[in-house]
């Protein structure tokens, strides 16, 4: 009767759930490193040309006053991009809220440029330990279970 080969079985066993492991979180990674979360923002300009425009994050205190002095009729909205408004005062020449939007599109980018950026680097690392920690953890428990029971084989 043919001895079977327990070591190189599960050695193979585990390359097999290694790479689809590999494969499957990876693909996971891949998507929270290139496209992390950052969150809404709104931003606001003083009628004051001087005064830099500031950014809020959406649903905070500061936007819910901005909200309310829209219904109040003192604020409008103006839309800079998709997912981004800019607040400004109701009485805004053409030619300043023009300038105001310009100056908030840059400020926008480069909130989102920035974000992004600190967000990816600060995911890559956590995406590389869920991918390869796990099967090498799999691969050394495999090893030592391995190594303890040769210890009960029989001495030639």
């Amino acid at each position: 009767m043919a001895k079977i080969a327990w070591g190189r079985g599960f050695f193979r066993a585990w390359m097999l759930l290694a790479i689809l492991w590999v494969v499957g979180a990876g693909m996971i990674g891949w998507g929270t490193v290139m496209a992390p979360y950052v969150r809404d923002i709104v931003v606001t300009a003083p009628n004051d040309p001087t005064k830099p425009a500031e950014i809020f994050f959406e649903f905070s205190d500061q936007h819910e006053a901005l909200d309310d002095a829209v219904k109040s009729g003192i604020a409008v909205e103006n839309p800079v991009r998709p997912d981004v408004t800019l607040f400004t005062a109701k009485t805004l020449p053409a030619d300043q809220l023009t300038a105001r939007l310009a100056e908030a599109r840059v400020l926008v980018d480069d909130y989102y440029q920035r974000e992004t950026t600190a967000k990816r680097s600060a995911a890559i690392p956590t995406a590389l330990s869920a991918v390869f920690i796990p099967p090498l953890v799999l691969l050394l428990l495999g090893w030592a279970i391995g190594w303890v029971l040769s210890g009960f084989r029989k001495a030639a």
